[in-house]
This record gives structure tokens, C-alpha cells and sequence, in this order.
């Protein structure tokens, strides 16, 4: 009887983090950049997955240049990728600042989308004025 109790939970357990959340902290940087970016911006962001939906929460500042747009993208760390999704950001007063929050940033995946994110071939890219193919950027690894 014991041993059938420790397996329905060791069941349980592992049917909860098969559909469970799964998070990673992602560290925007210059040097993530295809070519390199030297910048003094920096940022940190968080990507989760749960189920279908992909959210992204954080911060970045001190762009050399102003602000201009935020996107995910799909690619690989060392090759430029085409965008996937806008994110929405709150600019700061000094238009070299942000922050990105969850609630406006979730997206549905697709099946494909969500392979990408799996695997680690999806990244998030600021641009600015300075930067137009991105000024900093991090690679969402495999989630």
C-alpha cells in the first residue's frame, strides 16, 4: 500500500512539471550582438513558459542611443533572426531606459514557436537610434 502511495505522487509530481512553468533569466548585452555592440546598455529579463504562452518581464538601461523598438526573435546565439513578436515597454524619461512587464508581454506559440523556445533558438533584441539591428540582445536559452 505504501508503495502504491509514493508512486501516485511520484506520478503526480512528474504530470505537474511536464505542464508546469519553466523560467530563465535573461542577460541582455552588447556582446550578445551579431556583430558585437560596444554599448554601455544592459538589461535583465525574464522568459516563461507555461503551456502555449510565452511571457517576458524586465529591465534595461543606459543605451548609448534612444530607444527604439524591442522584439523577440528566432535565431540561434551567433546568427541574426528575423522577429517574431514586438514587445511592449515602458520608456523611460530618458529614452535610453525600459521596462518591459508581464502583463503586456505574453504571446501564444505555436507548436513550431514553442520547439524554438525549447531548443533555444528564440532571443530578445533592443534597438535605438545608434543601433538600428539591435544594441543589446540575449539569447532565451532552452526553456
Amino acid at each position: 500500500m505504501a508503495l502504491r502511495i509514493i508512486l501516485v505522487v511520484l506520478f503526480i509530481t512528474l504530470a505537474g512539471s511536464a505542464y508546469g512553468q519553466k523560467s530563465i533569466d535573461v542577460i541582455l548585452g552588447g556582446y550578445n550582438q551579431v556583430p558585437v555592440v560596444r554599448t554601455t546598455g544592459m538589461g535583465i529579463t525574464t522568459a516563461t513558459l507555461h503551456g502555449d504562452t510565452l511571457t517576458v518581464k524586465g529591465t534595461f538601461s543606459d543605451l548609448i542611443g534612444n530607444y527604439r523598438s524591442a522584439y523577440i526573435h528566432h535565431g540561434a546565439r551567433d546568427r541574426m533572426g528575423h522577429r517574431m513578436f514586438r514587445l511592449t515597454v515602458e520608456v523611460g524619461e530618458d529614452n535610453k531606459s525600459g521596462v518591459i512587464r508581464a502583463e503586456n508581454n505574453q504571446f501564444i506559440l505555436t507548436d513550431s514557436q514553442r520547439n524554438a523556445v525549447r531548443r533555444g533558438l528564440m532571443y530578445i533584441n533592443i534597438t535605438s537610434d545608434r543601433n538600428r539591428q539591435g544594441e543589446i540582445r540575449g539569447q532565451i536559452t532552452r526553456l
